[in-house]
């Protein structure tokens, strides 16, 4: 997953006008979702600058096109992070933006995952959050069985 831009020296002297943050994370995530290592696209366009997290609709359609075909030609899943639907991360209507995002990987074929964004151990920091997400995933269309767990086989 991506957290923070990788295209630069130091991301706070660049250039983050939305336009351009958005085109930089869109190649971060395409280069994930095409390299051999990567098994799941972590939490799809979590950004450190949040500058989507007020509207997500600032995303073209066309790179939510690119990236699903990117994912399903290279068989990858995508994440479902806990993180994303915390208070903290964005408006409410960002959270609803982003479960509806989610059901549309997922009505193209993407298998989804579930993650709580804590890199190993649940523990206070980074709680499992299931409570929290489930709404907005209900909301979206989700039911019980549409997430999978990774298959061994297909950890690199």
């Amino acid at each position: 997953a991506s957290h923070w831009r990788v295209d630069i020296p130091n991301p706070a002297e660049a250039d983050n006008s939305l336009p351009v943050v958005i085109k930089e994370w869109f190649r971060q995530q395409m280069w994930l979702i095409q390299d051999s290592r990567v098994t799941i696209l972590g939490h799809p366009w979590n950004n450190s600058s949040g500058v989507w997290y007020q509207d997500f609709s600032v995303i073209p359609q066309s790179m939510h096109e690119e990236m699903a075909a990117a994912l399903l030609e290279s068989r990858k899943y995508a994440e479902c992070n806990a993180s994303m639907f915390r208070p903290t991360k964005g408006t409410e209507k960002f959270r609803c933006q982003y479960a509806e995002y989610l059901r549309f990987l997922f009505e193209k074929g993407i298998s989804i995952t579930y993650g709580s964004d804590c890199h190993g151990k649940v523990h206070q920091e980074y709680p499992d959050d299931r409570v929290l997400v489930e709404p907005y995933l209900r909301a979206a269309g989700f039911k019980e069985g549409d997430f999978v767990e990774v298959a061994e086989e297909d950890l690199w």
